[in-house]
């Protein structure tokens, strides 16, 4: 058996730019770039 990693592909998140997601998990609704954490520590 292969060991998958530490990560998992997120949900509940959807594209809004070029290099920009806006996190759908909680009310905060999150604008994110790579490597940023949101309001929740989520993402």
């Amino acid at each position: 058996m292969t060991e998958a990693g530490p990560y998992k592909e997120a949900r509940y998140w959807h594209q809004v730019e070029e290099g920009v997601l806006q996190c759908d998990l909680c009310p905060h609704q999150c604008r994110l770039r790579e490597g940023q954490r949101g309001a929740c520590f989520v993402r």
